[in-house]
């Protein structure tokens, strides 16, 4: 019974120790910077909605500075 709980400790541990890679630890940051276009909008009633496609839709681009242009509001130029 001593030596199942001696294996059982040391697998634990190397499975502990290689079940993670180094991509795990590199996490990528995702980004909202670029140009983003208005392709669908979501419509209801107050009850469940509905997805529907939109034609030529609001652009948005968002700059790397914190700041944003669009072609939806004037003052956004």
């Amino acid at each position: 019974m001593n030596n199942i709980l001696k294996f059982g400790i040391v697998s634990f541990i190397v499975f502990t120790l290689f079940s993670c890679n180094k991509e795990d630890d590199l996490k990528q940051e995702q980004s909202i910077i670029g140009t983003w276009q208005l392709v669908e909008i979501y419509s209801s009633d107050g009850g469940p909605g509905t997805w529907n496609p939109i034609e030529n839709g609001y652009k948005y681009t968002f700059l790397s500075k914190g700041n944003f242009l669009s072609n939806r509001f004037e003052e956004c130029t």
